[in-house]
């Protein structure tokens, strides 16, 4: 669904049926409503209940990112300091979710979305909320979630490097790092990255928010979409590791070994050492493999997907790559209490990369 415009917004909550509520709406015409900043909002909400009527000074914003609803905050907050009139300020949207509702209350802002959600608040007057309807108004973003997937290579390059000049010097650090993603990929995530105020970008692009980034990242993560797995023995897992590196790097193929107890006191000790690849097939290739479910002490998972392969780590001393600690962290971080402890071993090095220490 394309994102509606102001104009067409106010025609939606001109129809807004939220019974015993009356709702009606009277767009600023006059110069008399504007403040001392000259700035004027959107329009004025009337809200009739119980023969109480309510005015509000409402500001409209198309999409609810986090910055946008600050945005229109700060407008209301201004208006409210400079104009000089007594008001009740009130966000108006396609959709505000259940956190945003919160906040505003926290701010005693009411708000009305599209979707039938209304907060109305009066201080010392009036608290009035039913929220919970779904989104009647998705975003029509074509990436649905930035923090997942191929996409949430961008927010893991800005936790192993926080500033950059411009959105090409971003996308020139993923391919160095391995990343298989286009430079408009890289420029919509920014965008998205920004409004969720996760990112800053008046100079350049800089990283503001590396813990809310990660737990992003975290709360999102989805493990691989795995095409094929082999679970067996190797009679030595050293030299079988050695010739599916060999193999691979034959083929132009990624892997990635992803061993928790190179950089963490895991609990996966004595589990099959898991290796991804984008070929099982070719991988194998000249190796003896026993598949097998008793006693087996390698896990072979073929997977195509960019987030495995990403800033792989490369050990020269085995001349081996190995899953990136950011890795191992989110994937420790889905599994059991004793995992999630593991993982926590690793925020403090993760979250400096993505920190500016100047």
């Amino acid at each position: 669904m394309k994102r509606l415009s102001e104009n067409e917004i106010i025609r939606e909550l001109k129809k807004l049926d939220i019974p015993p509520l009356e709702i009606s709406t009277e767009e600023f015409v006059s110069k008399d409503t504007e403040s001392r900043s000259g700035y004027s909002p959107d329009l004025f909400v009337d809200v009739v209940w119980d023969n109480e009527n309510w005015r509000f000074v409402s500001e409209i914003t198309t999409v609810a990112t986090p910055k946008l609803v600050a945005e229109a905050v700060s407008q209301l907050k201004m208006f409210r300091e400079t104009s000089g009139k007594e008001s009740y300020p009130m966000i108006v949207a396609p959709y505000l979710s259940r956190p945003q509702f919160k906040e505003l209350a926290e701010r005693e802002i009411s708000a009305i979305d599209l979707s039938g959600n209304v907060m109305l608040i009066v201080p010392g007057g009036l608290f009035l909320e039913r929220i919970g309807n779904p989104n009647r108004f998705p975003s029509s973003s074509l990436i649905k979630n930035v923090y997942r997937g191929t996409s949430s290579i961008v927010g893991r390059v800005l936790l192993s490097r926080s500033e950059y000049a411009s959105v090409g010097e971003v996308f020139d650090e993923t391919k160095i790092r391995g990343a298989r993603i286009t430079l408009a990929t890289v420029s919509k995530v920014l965008k998205e990255l920004d409004n969720d105020f996760v990112i800053s970008r008046r100079e350049g692009i800089k990283l503001v928010d590396s813990e809310t980034l990660l737990s992003k990242l975290r709360s999102n993560y989805r493990g691989p979409n795995v095409t094929g797995k082999l679970v067996g023995k190797m009679v030595s897992v050293e030299k079988a590791l050695r010739k599916i590196a060999n193999n691979c790097e034959r083929n132009e193929q990624r892997y990635a070994i992803n061993d928790p107890q190179r950089y963490v006191v895991s609990p996966t000790v004595g589990e099959p050492l898991q290796i991804y690849v984008e070929s099982m097939v070719d991988a194998l290739n000249g190796i003896d493999f026993e598949e097998t479910d008793r006693f087996p002490n390698v896990e072979l998972i073929e997977t195509n997907d960019e987030p495995v392969y990403f800033d792989r780590s490369w050990d020269s001393k085995s001349k081996q790559y190995f899953t990136s600690p950011l890795q191992v962290y989110l994937d420790l971080s889905q599994r059991g209490k004793r995992e999630q402890d593991a993982a926590a071993q690793l925020l403090e090095g993760i979250l400096a990369g993505g920190r500016d220490e100047s």
